[in-house]
């Protein structure tokens, strides 16, 4: 990775800062995580924290390097190797190497960049679709884990599409959306107001900020919204919403709705039998007690409907 520096016309290369911080690690460049934290919060870097992911992150100053230490402490990474790196190539150039649980360094000196390898026992977001529900805040109205999973395979998540979640409920399927990649984007609609609140914790609690919660009915903004790649409707289906809906996005749009009731369930056959698409019905049992034995504990059977327009 180079910089370019630009005088009286003429392009000169020079290596960047995360080149001179790899090199100085011994690190294969292609295999850290590279991170500018100068403007923006330590929670965005949630998502990569796990054992031995390494990574290199600038800073705005020394005060943020002994904020980003206790932010990992308190994450229980506090065991990471935290290398403080100050005015890389310059003749006062200085590295220390610390635990983050452990820094005690009060003279650290702008620019300033930290190597870390990551260790602890920290909260490791998964990789797969189908995160576990207690990342998420909740009232209850959250599509539950397994569910989630099918759900997310069938959005089927690209780069640089845009999502509407509409009757968001925990913001659970927005989240992982914006979780799939970092150029995703989504329009979240909610019009309970407790729930929005909950969206807005789930997505600072990460650090995503590709997020624009509506706390309305999605009948009075549909227009209003940015046209969609994919569409998931979670809640609130009727057979106005949907033709609505159908009517004013873009063709090739995708579009998963899950049903868990008989009315709303009526609407996807019938969508079904109109417009085509695949249609499934899940039934999910896990293990729970009966008395002194155990038995198999039914959840509510979803209804999706998937189709592209």
């Amino acid at each position: 990775m180079k910089n370019l520096i630009i005088v009286s016309g003429y392009v000169f290369q020079s290596p960047s800062t995360f080149s001179i911080v790899a090199s100085r690690m011994g690190w294969a460049i292609q295999d850290t995580l590279c991170f500018g934290l100068h403007a923006v919060p330590f929670e965005s870097i949630c998502r990569y924290l796990a054992p031995n992911v390494r990574m290199i992150l600038l800073l705005k100053d020394g005060e943020n390097v002994l904020k980003l230490a206790e932010w990992l402490t308190l994450k229980n990474f506090g065991r990471s190797d935290f290398v403080v790196m100050e005015s890389l190539g310059f003749k006062n150039e200085k590295i220390r190497r610390t635990i983050a649980s452990e820094i005690d360094f009060i003279d650290i000196n702008h620019p300033v960049s930290v190597a870390i390898s990551i260790l602890g026992n920290g909260e490791t977001i998964p990789l797969s679709s189908g995160k576990p529900d207690n990342l998420f805040k909740n009232d209850g109205q959250i599509t539950k884990q397994p569910i989630r999973a099918l759900t997310m395979s069938a959005l089927a998540p690209k780069p640089f599409e845009h999502l509407w979640d509409i009757g968001s409920g925990s913001g659970s399927i927005a989240i992982e959306w914006l979780l799939s990649h970092n150029t995703n984007t989504v329009s979240a609609v909610e019009f309970k107001s407790s729930r929005v609140e909950q969206i807005k914790l789930n997505a600072t609690k990460l650090g995503l900020n590709n997020l624009i919660v509506y706390e309305d009915k999605i009948e009075n903004i549909l227009e209003k919204l940015s046209k969609p790649d994919v569409v998931f409707i979670g809640g609130g289906l009727t057979v106005n919403l949907l033709k609505d809906v159908w009517n004013i996005i873009p063709k090739n749009t995708r579009i998963v709705v899950n049903s868990v009731t008989l009315e709303t369930g009526s609407i996807l056959i019938n969508a079904h039998k109109k417009y085509g698409g695949e249609l499934y019905k899940f039934d999910v049992s896990k293990v729970g007690n009966l008395g002194k034995n155990r038995t198999w504990s039914k959840s509510y059977p979803i209804i999706q409907w998937i189709k592209s327009k």
